[in-house]
């Protein structure tokens, strides 16, 4: 009988972003390292809250770590909780060309149709094969093309 390693345990809590730009959506291809959650598999920028941080404070902080991106208004969208990682999704605009971010964590980043998020994987250039999309993505963009 395997036992469930993360029951009682307090969910780990993450911020993530929903950037659109000209109808579609940027995602970040994550690094390829064991151990952390959907290694080499397209998914949201964003990430850990720290202790006692608010999700749009963390969310900021993240963007401008991952991309020096300030982002601008931002909307909840909701929780959306997989393998004891409660995910808050929030909605911008990415209000400047990809060209002007810079990837400071991940594979590489590009704007996604929502062909492609609904197909469940995506081309990288930089890394020249087709990634997967992190199901737990998948599963969140579903509901996130439905409300809108």
């Amino acid at each position: 009988m395997t036992q469930d390693l993360d029951a009682g345990r307090p969910p780990v809590h993450v911020a993530l972003a929903i950037l659109e730009r000209d109808g579609k959506y940027l995602f970040q291809l994550r690094d390829n390292i064991p151990g952390i959650v959907a290694p080499g598999q397209w998914a949201l920028f964003g990430g850990h809250l720290e202790q006692g941080e608010k999700p749009e404070a963390g969310l900021r902080r993240e963007l401008v770590e991952e991309l020096e991106f300030a982002v601008g208004n931002v909307r909840f969208f909701g929780e959306f909780e997989y393998d004891n990682v409660m995910r808050h999704i929030f909605v911008s605009n990415l209000h400047v060309p990809v060209s002007e971010l810079v990837l400071n964590e991940g594979q590489d980043m590009k704007l996604l149709t929502r062909a492609e998020i609904l197909s469940g994987e995506a081309f990288s250039q930089i890394t020249g094969v087709d990634h997967a999309i992190a199901p737990h993505i998948c599963n969140i963009f579903r509901e996130f093309l439905a409300a809108v």
